[in-house]
């Protein structure tokens, strides 16, 4: 079967009351993708027991986090969440981190740039963290260092048999946003299982 794609629609107001049915909000198009009538809410909690959030850090990427956070709580389903570092290479390091999320990070070495890279990650899981705790919701929470982002996020859903992926459908500006909204474009196309994307 392949993955179903869906559109997050934007969060308003204070509270989230449950996860609406309207025509082609996310829960439905879960419920539809396992076939399963909407309104079939025990299905839909059958059906998504465990979510992971990819992150970049980004303004949008943590929206889509937040909705994940809230998704999971309203279904009381697991989490986990996941930040990508590309992989240090000592002749193209430089220009790869002006491409990339990390281009302000001052490194000058391989055991700069992890260390670096390595506080800038647990910052970035550190707000995904706070949003699942301020939610009572448990989080797994952890960073990989990989030279194929997408590659990263479905090996992790696949580890740890998550259902469903929440990731946001560009990162920062620039470049390196251009970039983010490529490896969301290859997790769609390799995954087998539900994706959803945040677009803001």
């Amino acid at each position: 079967m392949r993955n179903p794609v869906f559109e997050a629609p934007s969060l308003s107001g204070a509270t989230l009351p449950g996860i609406d049915l309207h025509q082609n909000s996310p829960a439905r198009c879960i419920l539809e993708s396992v076939g399963h009538l909407p309104g079939d809410w025990p299905a839909m909690k059958a059906a998504i027991q465990h979510i992971l959030i990819a992150t970049d850090g980004s303004d949008l990427s943590n929206r889509a986090a937040t909705y994940g956070v809230r998704l999971a709580k309203s279904l009381g389903a697991k989490l986990s969440a996941i930040h990508v570092i590309p992989q240090f290479h000592a002749f193209t390091y430089r220009s790869q981190m002006l491409l990339t999320y990390h281009a302000a990070l001052p490194v000058d070495s391989e055991q700069a740039y992890v260390a670096a890279t390595a506080e800038e990650a647990e910052g970035i899981l550190g707000v995904i963290r706070k949003a699942a705790a301020k939610a009572s919701v448990k989080c797994d929470a952890s960073y990989v260092r990989h030279d194929q982002p997408y590659q990263a996020i479905l090996d992790a859903a696949k580890k740890k048999g998550c259902d469903l992926i929440v990731m946001a459908s560009h990162g920062r500006s620039g470049v390196a946003g251009v970039l983010l909204g490529s490896e969301a474009q290859k997790v769609l196309v390799h995954s087998d299982r539900p994706v959803l994307i945040w677009r803001g």
